[in-house]
């Protein structure tokens, strides 16, 4: 009894001392494993904080010896230092204390979050109360809109499985806007449904919902808002302006009327009989447009400054014009008399966030043509004030 129970004894003690052993083993190889992130986020503070620092030096001197930069240039270096933030946390922080913390946390009071799937050797030591809680609540990442109708693709189900399509009215698939019920129903509207096109399509999609429209199309989405609001797209204000003057280049009244805000646009003109301020239409604009054109059917626009948005987030789109052509044409009842047309102007444009001109500033000199019309005009006003 003494013998056996000295033996079991020295057993323990040798089974305790293995244990121990690859205990302290996996202690050492955890902290080795710790000390080498920690490493890592120490050696890549000092490669990527060399660069954010230059780059923040960089703002820095154009601040304040007042160079203008793009707006958006600030984005890199807000984004940088909360990542250099999150490094140092961990390189000299109490990052790996905080976590060790957290993972306490879970083991004692979230273990429903570790339950594993079915066929796992380990699902037999979760009750199913822990199985309850979250696992069989939760929706499988395939069967999740949109990607399910990618991912569930490549692996079918039976025909009776409902499949839900967020394609509901795309024309390369030719069916009708209704939801596809079943694997078997989509490839019966199309033969030629395959995944890949399925894939192509839903880029398509994807691609529409945050493509910029064209200036052309009318108001802008919400992402060009966005990036209108914050000084980006002044592209875009030039392409109003130059949209304009491609109107009257083309004498095209329609897509002059389109630059213009529907609710009406300011105009001051600066070297005009009155320099105050007035309200114009867009139909008013255009026709204004059309009759100086009837009057010089050649018209040709051309640039000393071609349309520029101002600096910063500036609204301002400023163009240095002049046009040339001939007096040739009957308008307004004035009569030709073949002058050369020889005017030039710089024109301010206010082009708002939906890309509609809402006001425009005009310095110029004026035709022979538009001379005659404002003395006419003057003649008409003083005879009805008169009366």
């Amino acid at each position: 009894m003494g013998v056996s129970g000295s033996m079991e004894k020295r057993r323990d003690d040798f089974v305790d001392a293995i244990e121990t052993e690859i205990q302290r083993r996996m202690m050492v190889q955890r902290e080795v494993q710790i000390a080498i992130n920690i490493a890592k986020a120490r050696d890549n503070i000092q490669i990527f904080g060399s660069i954010w620092l230059t780059y923040a030096t960089a703002l820095t001197f154009a601040t304040l010896s007042k160079r203008p930069f793009p707006p958006l240039s600030v984005i890199p270096l807000v984004v940088g230092g909360i990542m250099l933030g999150n490094m140092a946390d961990m390189a000299y922080g109490n990052k790996v204390a905080r976590i060790n913390k957290e993972v306490a946390y879970l083991l004692e009071h979230e273990r429903a979050r570790f339950v594993p799937f079915p066929e796992s050797p380990l699902a037999k030591f979760y009750s199913k109360e822990q199985r309850a809680t979250l696992y069989d609540k939760a929706t499988a990442s395939g069967d999740l809109a949109p990607f399910s109708v990618i991912c569930r693709s490549y692996t079918p189900k039976n025909e009776s499985t409902v499949v839900i399509s967020i394609c509901k009215s795309i024309d390369v698939l030719s069916f009708q806007p209704s939801i596809v019920r079943s694997w078997g129903q989509l490839k019966a509207m199309n033969p030629l449904f395959r995944p890949p096109l399925l894939l192509t399509v839903l880029l398509v999609c994807l691609q529409s919902v945050v493509s910029f429209s064209s200036p052309a199309a009318g108001t802008p989405n919400i992402l060009r808002r966005a990036i209108l609001k914050v000084g980006g797209g002044k592209r875009w204000r030039e392409d109003v302006v130059k949209r304009y003057f491609d109107g009257v280049q083309q004498q095209d009244r329609d897509q002059i009327i389109s630059c213009f805000d529907p609710r009406g646009t300011k105009i001051r003109d600066v070297c005009g009989v009155s320099n105050s301020e007035r309200m114009a239409t867009p139909v008013e604009l255009g026709e204004r447009c059309m009759e100086f054109l009837a009057a010089h059917p050649d018209t040709m626009v051309k640039f000393h400054y071609k349309p520029t948005c101002g600096r910063g987030t500036s609204k301002w789109v400023l163009a240095h014009w002049y046009e040339e052509g001939t007096f040739k044409g009957e308008s307004r009842g004035i009569q030709p008399d073949s002058s050369k047309l020889e005017v030039e102007g710089q024109t301010r444009f206010l082009v708002n966030d939906d890309l509609k001109i809402t006001e425009m500033v005009v310095t110029r000199t004026f035709s022979e043509w538009e001379n005659q019309l404002q003395r006419i005009t003057s003649a008409t006003s003083t005879d009805s004030s008169s009366s």
